[in-house]
């Protein structure tokens, strides 16, 4: 007989929970459903996942309903979490009655779930991700509050990297990244029902974008997990990002200061502002991020006139330099030598720095692009311009005015205190930095301030320095597998602190080695004074703390009293031009240097603007000089737009194998490459024969005008002297020098052999060269005064330079002048041991990383010639009572067969070749060297000991009867005494049987005469005749 069975409603749901389980709390499922008034009733209870039943519960009592949970043991085997779990139940009047039907819960998704599957999001702007916990995470503590925060599960995050390249225009190519601490999601034990948000960022790759941008991003758990079986493996569906382009919107915003200089804003304002002195051309506090010029007289007799001769760009502790002027004058030039140049980097993500032969390129962290270049006529900077990136957007500032989104122009003149004016003399003459103004922001000083201070800049009085720590995750691995090298793993997808990122931190180039050339530690640098200085000295800037010999001289930026003139100077056409001859000749100039092509592409370029500018500098100059700058800063406008431009990478120009890119880019060189190269983006590749940024320096042609820090001389008490730094320009990588070492005792030389070596490229204006590759302390047997090279550059390896000279010297014991490469003794000198002079590298250790050495030139004159005899008469008795007392002090046991004497340390070092270079000597290898060298004299010595005081006592006769038969100096050369090594410094080898002050013959350099002249020849003999006769009459 059937019976009925209850006919009540029941609505079941899922609830999840943390219940006690020994000492921690472990996550269950609950089948909950409302009470039934006066039921009394048997329940079955059904578990499913994913419609799968997984386990079943009968013949359940009402008070017994809280032991039908579904646990972790009966499932994780099976499923993963993201899951949906579903219970059922039915009800009976008793265990063998008739069931009631299948009531059964909606579905449970039990996981962690996104709000939505697919979002969208703006370049440099964000969007939230909501993600639902619905399930809490277990926990090996007791149930306190406390306890339990400590109790949760990572989730990890990861987009998969696109099948692009790593770089374009120096920013890093990605769609997305993460304003998070770390690539993954804490799900909690406590307050896990509270949604978590997922911060995303529209990366800002600097392109218009015409193609459509979308990323993916996955969660994903370990696969080990002591505590949270449950949420191991977990299976989360992807979700996709898609990036609108806002890059777009700063097309066409350029601004450029150039020639005279010339001033473009941002928004396309053209103004001319002719001043001397240091400027802030951009300025944006996010970072902060600085970029100052500096402005003085062109020179040329040119009155009035203004260009700039320095760049300087800080970002955040970071800055870079590069001057081309040591002083600022309103009415003359006083340019440097060489460029000088230098980065203090204190972190690899400030900048991107991209050098290319004069052409320097700066990337900052936001994308901002700031592109110079040296113009190698003039050494002044021809043309600075700055891209600005969306984040500069209504926050930048400074003579290039304040970006807008609309390109408006009407706060184009935003005075620094005032806000929007209409004066430009007034808008500019804000923006400019003096020493009594505004210190704080000085960066052509040796020590700016920022770099000792935490100094906040105030402009408007609403903006200040934004230095708020923000952290950016890239998340492009996948993360690892066990929990312990999660932290290795963050730190490395972790390390922004901008939305965007510069190729430096995305990709290694081969630039790096350049950049590195110019770097120096991001420290405060102190300068010492060189204790024996007499003149006004140079600062001597050591770039590395570990090379002693990479040293650059560094002349302070000084201001002239004319800086501060209020002189007005009006400009004419004079020497036969007019407006209207002007105007013509710039038309004909500019009209053809870009291609018609770039308006259909939708790029504009105000011509008539750079043909205004080329009018005005007509009328400073009355000649067409910077005709060449003008054009070459069209360029510059042109190839940073279509750089930009994604659609002309696409497109191809007539059905040709060319882009419309690579088409117009090839127009865009300097000069078109003079004929002698192909252009490729803008940038020239010569042919074998020529070089240059524009290809017009023949090869065969040497480096002119080279010279070298600190007037050619090298102190053995503070540098290593193993190699040397050259100035001038270098328009090839390939530079390769011819040294020639020589020996130098007073005024007397003595030359080795040329070693032709190559020369490393440091930049288009310096290369550094290796000398000797081991130098050992000075023999108390080898007095001469100093040693030294001369230096020939090529860029061919054939056709050299004239020379320069660099003497390694002690600076204690003499002076020295490379010029007419001499010598002096000081009166103060130490005693001649090994102790007293110490050459090798060993004293770097102790040796500031920054020190000022003073250099005089010496002028040569009759009473110091003969201070210098009476002194190197002194220092030669000295060494022969040394050497008396050394051989009285000798047995005579284990006495050698042969009566030839040992080369000497010096002898033996000479018989150098090219691979010796950059060999660096330590001071326990010196020591052991001293000691051989101690022993090998021993033997030599005791059996010469007889014939040298013999030779010593037959030379006294003969000079003594030379001074009594003579009255007039000889013009026969004296061949070396090379055993002795007295007065040529002593040699063997390649020295034996060469004359007093001789030099070899120089290989492969037929223009250049070495060989003295007669009457040096003859000056040089007598000069060591009477050294002779003064040493005699003693």
């Amino acid at each position: 007989m059937c019976s009925s069975y209850p006919n009540e409603t029941v609505t079941p749901y899922v609830n999840a929970t943390l219940v006690q389980s020994g000492s921690g709390l472990v996550p269950i499922f609950e089948c909950k459903f409302d009470d039934i008034p006066n039921g009394t009733y048997v329940y079955d209870v059904f578990w499913f996942i994913n419609g799968i039943n997984v386990t079943t519960h009968k013949n359940v009592q009402s008070d017994d309903i809280g032991n039908t949970v579904l646990t972790d043991s009966e499932w994780t085997d099976r499923f993963t979490m993201n899951m949906e779990v579903t219970c059922s139940l039915r009800l009976r009047f008793n265990a063998d009655a008739v069931p009631s039907p299948f009531y059964q819960s909606k579905i449970f998704y039990a996981g962690l779930f996104p709000e939505h599957y697919e979002y969208t999001v703006i370049e440099g702007e964000y969007v939230d991700i909501v993600l639902t916990q619905t399930v809490p995470v277990a926990c090996n503590v007791s149930n306190l509050p406390f306890e339990r925060n400590v109790c949760t599960k990572v989730v990890n995050i990861f987009q998969q990297t696109k099948n692009a390249p790593l770089c374009s225009n120096n920013i890093a190519s990605r769609d997305i990244i993460f304003n998070t601490e770390f690539c993954g999601i804490k799900l909690d034990s406590i307050d896990w029902e509270k949604k978590k948000y997922l911060r995303v960022y529209g990366f800002s790759d600097g392109i218009y974008n015409h193609q459509e941008r979308s990323a993916y991003i996955r969660l994903s758990t370990n696969t080990i997990s002591v505590f949270h079986d449950i949420w191991t493996n977990i299976s989360v569906s992807e979700i996709k990002v898609n990036v609108l382009d806002k890059d777009s919107t700063m097309t066409g915003r350029l601004c450029q200061v150039y020639n005279d200089p010339h001033i473009r804003t941002f928004d396309g304002k053209v103004y001319h502002y002719m001043e001397v002195g240091e400027f802030i051309l951009y300025r944006n506090n996010k970072g902060p991020y600085w970029v100052h010029s500096l402005f003085t007289n062109c020179g040329f007799g040119w009155e009035g006139s203004s260009c700039i001769c320095g760049v300087s760009i800080r970002s955040r502790n970071s800055l870079f330099v590069l001057r081309t002027c040591e002083k600022v004058s309103r009415e003359n030039s006083f340019p440097l030598k060489s460029p000088h140049s230098e980065v203090r980097s204190c972190d690899d993500k400030d900048f991107s720095i991209d050098i290319s032969y004069n052409t320097y390129t700066i990337t900052l962290p936001t994308g901002t692009e700031i592109k110079f270049t040296i113009s190698t006529w003039s050494m002044f900077i021809n043309s600075v311009s700055i891209k600005p990136s969306i984040f500069d957007i209504n926050d930048a500032n400074g003579l290039c005015g304040v970006p807008s989104l609309v390109q408006d122009t009407s706060d184009d003149f935003t005075h620094r205190d005032s806000g929007a004016i209409l004066d430009e003399r007034s808008f500019a003459d804000s923006w400019r930095i003096t020493a009594m103004h505004t210190p704080h922001e000085q960066l052509f000083i040796e020590e700016p301030t920022f770099f000792l201070l935490d100094v906040a800049i105030v402009d408007n009085g609403n903006n200040t320095n934004d230095n708020e720590t923000t952290r950016y995750c890239v998340c492009e691995s996948q993360p690892p597998r066990y929990n312990d090298d999660l932290d290795s793993h963050n730190i490395v997808q972790c390390n922004l602190t901008e939305s965007t990122e510069t190729c430096s931190s995305a990709v290694t180039s081969d630039n790096n080695g350049l950049v590195g050339s110019l770097a120096t530690p991001c420290i405060s640098t102190s300068y010492s004074r060189n204790k024996r200085s007499v003149t006004t000295s140079h600062k001597i800037v050591r770039r590395s703390t570990s090379d002693s010999d990479d040293v650059v001289d560094v002349k302070p930026l000084e201001y002239d009293d004319d800086v501060n003139s209020t002189k007005n100077f009006t400009r004419n056409f004079r020497n036969g031009w007019t407006e209207e001859k002007a105007n013509q000749t710039c038309f004909k100039l500019i009209k053809d240097k870009i291609p018609t092509d770039l308006e259909e592409n939708g790029i504009i370029v105000s011509k008539e603007e750079y043909i205004e500018s080329c009018i005005e500098d007509i009328k400073l100059t009355a000649d067409i000089t910077f005709a060449k700058d003008t054009v070459s800063a069209m360029q510059t406008y042109t190839l940073m737009e279509v750089l930009r431009n994604e659609t002309m990478t696409m497109a191809e120009k007539d059905n040709s194998t060319q882009t419309v890119l690579e088409y117009i880019t090839s127009f865009l060189c300097p000069n078109n490459c003079s004929g002698n190269g192909n252009c490729t983006k803008g940038f020239c590749t010569c042919t074998n024969e020529y070089a240059g940024d524009d290809c017009s320096q023949h090869i065969y042609i040497p480096p002119a005008n080279i010279s070298l820090p600190t007037s050619g001389l090298c102190g053995t008490r503070t540098r290593a002297c193993q190699r040397t730094n050259i100035y001038g320009y270098f328009p090839s990588r390939d530079v390769w020098c011819n040294k020639t070492h020589f020996q130098v005792n007073g005024d007397s030389k003595t030359y080795a052999d040329p070693v032709m070596v190559k020369a490393e490229y440091r930049s288009a204006f310096m290369v550094s060269v290796a000398l000797s590759g081991n130098r050992k302390k000075r023999s108390t047997l080898n007095i001469e005064m100093a040693e030294g090279y001369e230096l020939r550059l090529s860029n061919d390896g054939i056709e050299f330079s004239d020379p320069v000279s660099i003497i390694i010297y002690d600076e204690e014991c003499y002076n020295c002048n490379a010029s007419s490469i001499s010598c002096v003794v000081v009166a103060s000198c130490p005693d001649f041991t090994t102790d007293g002079i110490d050459t090798t590298t060993s004293r770097e250790s102790t040796v500031e990383e920054t020190t000022t050495q003073d250099t005089t030139t010496n002028e040569d004159t009759t009473a110091q010639d003969t201070t210098a005899q009476q002194l190197k008469t002194t220092d030669l008795m000295a060494s022969t009572t040394r050497l008396t007392t050394t051989i009285q002090q000798t047995t005579y046991d284990n006495l050698p067969t042969t009566n030839q004497l040992p080369l000497t340390s010096y002898q033996k070092f000479t018989q150098y070749d090219s691979t010796t270079a950059d060999k660096t000597t330590t001071p326990k290898e010196t020591i052991q060297e001293d000691a051989d060298e101690l022993i090998s004299y021993i033997g030599p010595i005791i059996i010469g000991g007889s014939v040298l005081l013999f030779v010593l006592i037959f030379c006294v006769i003969v000079l003594i009867k030379f001074i009594f038969k003579t009255s007039k100096p000889s013009n026969k050369s004296i061949t070396h005494l090379d055993s002795w090594n007295i007065y040529t410094g002593g040699t063997s080898g390649r020295y034996i049987n060469k004359e007093v002050n001789s030099r070899p013959d120089f290989r492969n350099v037929p223009r250049i005469n070495t060989r003295p002249s007669v009457s040096s020849m003859t000056s040089n003999t007598d000069g060591q005749r009477n050294f002779f006769n003064d040493y005699c009459q003693q």
